[in-house]
């Protein structure tokens, strides 16, 4: 794995984790959004991933804080990619395919396979199910970075 050059999708946890109260995963997440931010790794994200994100945070009544760190994803990743009707109709194929993979996943995938993007940093050990999709965890990515 080179993550220097490589274009990796941001997964809304990764966002989450960076920005969150103290856990296993914030130090290698906070470590990736770093990496981003200083362009020493190339990340994008969807426009899913943003209203995630917001959702999260105003559902725990903090519009403010949801506001801050969606400023600083758009810092952060190169593009974000808009979610367009034939990825609604993809995630519905996959999860026709594997009911158990969860819906926003689908979608997320849809999203990564249009753009012609294989990789993607997440936490999510499901997106490993996905033959088009090449998952690393925030902490390998880390590693291989020597953060």
């Amino acid at each position: 794995m080179h993550p220097g050059g490589e274009r990796y999708f941001i997964d809304t946890n990764v966002v989450l984790y960076a920005a969150g109260a103290p856990c296993e995963h914030k130090a290698a997440c906070l470590a990736i959004m770093e990496a981003l931010a200083d362009r020493r790794l190339r990340g994008v994200t969807s426009t899913e991933v943003a209203v995630e994100v917001a959702l999260h945070y105003i559902h725990h009544r903090r519009g403010d804080v949801a506001q801050f760190v969606l400023d600083r994803l758009a810092m952060a990743v190169e593009q974000i990619l808009p979610v367009e009707f034939e990825d609604a109709q993809a995630m519905l194929g996959l999860v026709r395919q594997q009911p158990d993979f969860p819906v926003r996943d689908a979608l997320h995938a849809a999203v990564m396979v249009r753009a012609g993007l294989t990789q993607i940093i997440t936490v999510d050990k499901h997106f490993r199910m996905l033959d088009q999709v090449r998952t690393h965890s925030p902490a390998e990515v880390a590693l291989a970075l020597g953060l």
